[in-house]
């Protein structure tokens, strides 16, 4: 299972993990579900995990599609932890296309930093029901 996501209302933060071999494909089905998922809030912050991505099947022209689809507000943090340089280099792709929307996106490369950021702590994280593929 590449991807799954976890809805925190009381914390108003939507915390993303992915994991394995992630595809365009994947990429493109986790958007769609979380978008469609009713608990979903567009003004939520987010926490994006890539720790666990083994290999990178991602495409640039992913990453400009998902730069330019707009799904959260101005203004919200979005804290993307990717330790694999090919991983970062998406995600600053992705935070380039994401600054001009007035979205916050800040990378790191570990989640100590990036749970601060947000002013979260690790245990906050584990709150929330998972929701899988």
């Amino acid at each position: 299972m590449p991807w799954t996501y976890r809805i925190d209302p009381s914390r108003r933060v939507i915390v993303r993990t992915f994991s394995g071999a992630l595809t365009d494909q994947d990429l493109e089905e986790h958007r769609r579900a979380l978008r469609a998922d009713p608990e979903f809030a567009s003004d939520y912050d987010q926490f994006s995990d890539y720790l666990g991505v083994t290999e990178m099947r991602v495409t640039a022209d992913m990453i400009r599609t998902l730069a330019g689809t707009r799904i959260f507000d101005p203004g919200i943090r979005c804290a993307i932890v990717a330790a694999d340089d090919l991983a970062y280099g998406f995600a600053r792709m992705y935070q380039l296309g994401h600054e001009d929307a007035g979205e916050h996106v800040r990378i790191f490369r570990n989640r100590e930093d990036a749970l601060e950021w947000l002013g979260l702590e690790e245990g906050a994280l584990r709150g929330a029901r998972d929701h899988k593929p």
